[in-house]
């Protein structure tokens, strides 16, 4: 039974949405003089829900829990992969590779790896706006210069992309990395399979690396298109990783886990060969 009516009070746990926003959004760390007090406000500034976890992952931790010991752990079994495996068979038809799946503490962190791996100095990476601002500031962290391609908007709420302004931004020679977020993340935008055929005609054409930040693939409306990972889209192409993570879904950003599949075989031995270093 999942009750989404329950209030949880989030106080004195060091919610980042709740008990965070004056350091992150001000760049206060002290109390600032606002004209309301800290239960007036609605916290919709950082992506995480007012639901509480299922009652199942929450079961499944207290499992853990009840073993007692919190040691240095990894993915020696094939629990991991066998979990995610049915995920996306069942989900999205996506017949995943083992020897693709890397794990990281996030997909921010995870996308400043892959920037650092593939841009070098003198190059730079590519992504719509409006877009997450993170990838901006993933780009400025790894010192890599980036720049952008507006999506056409409505006048009503919608947004498509500039294929023609994409086509020549691709081009460029200093341009060597695309950041694709499917579904968009600001707009809500769910690109269809024709949409993305057409991105990936793009990619391909250009020879540049892509990045297809899939985070919010399983939370859709109903009447929305069904999710396509890009690695269906592009079934052959090497220069392609692909981000996804339960912490949207399942509001677990807490844990900072997330999962990240990697064709590019240079860019996963980078990957494994100094994981605190990049």
């Amino acid at each position: 039974m999942y009750n989404f009516d329950k209030k949880v009070d989030r106080r004195n746990t060091n919610a980042m949405k709740l008990e965070g926003y004056e350091s992150y959004i001000f760049g206060s760390s002290k109390n600032l003089d606002l004209p309301y007090g800290p239960d007036d406000f609605i916290h919709m500034w950082v992506a995480d829900m007012e639901f509480a976890c299922a009652p199942e992952i929450l079961d499944a931790i207290r499992d853990r829990l009840d073993r007692e010991i919190l040691g240095y752990t990894s993915n020696y079994d094939g629990s991991l992969f066998n979990a995610i495996k049915k995920w996306c068979k069942d989900r999205y038809g996506w017949e995943i590779e083992r020897k693709e799946l890397l794990t990281s503490e996030g997909v921010i962190p995870a996308l400043e790896r892959i920037i650092k791996y593939v841009l070098k100095e003198d190059e730079k990476a590519l992504f719509q706006t409006p877009g997450y601002g993170q990838f901006a500031l993933c780009c400025d962290r790894m010192n890599r210069d980036y720049i952008t391609s507006d999506l056409i908007y409505d006048g009503e709420g919608g947004y498509t992309i500039d294929f023609d302004d994409l086509d020549e931004k691709l081009a460029r020679d200093d341009v060597k990395l695309f950041i694709f977020c499917s579904p968009h993340n600001p707009t809500g935008r769910v690109w269809t399979e024709e949409e993305m055929k057409r991105v990936a005609e793009l990619v391909k054409k250009h020879d540049v690396f892509m990045i297809s930040d899939e985070i919010h693939c399983d939370l859709r409306r109903k009447d929305a298109p069904k999710h396509v990972p890009f690695a269906k889209i592009l079934p052959d192409y090497e220069k392609l990783a692909i981000c996804m993570a339960a912490s949207k879904t399942f509001n677990l950003a807490g844990l900072q886990q997330s999962a990240i599949f990697i064709r590019d075989e240079k860019v996963r031995r980078k990957w494994k060969k100094k994981p605190w270093d990049y």
